[in-house]
């Protein structure tokens, strides 16, 4: 649905960039977290 696409898009424009960085950090841990205990899935 093309309204649903334009209000996602504007969601993700007004996000800081402070935003997008803490997610990436957080996945970063996560996959960290992952490997070293040889599993495939880590809770928060």
């Amino acid at each position: 649905d093309d309204d649903v696409q334009h209000d996602v898009l504007l969601w993700m424009i007004q996000k800081p960039k402070e935003f997008y960085a803490a997610g990436i950090g957080a996945l970063m841990t996560r996959w960290d977290k992952c490997i070293n205990i040889g599993g495939d899935y880590v809770e928060k």
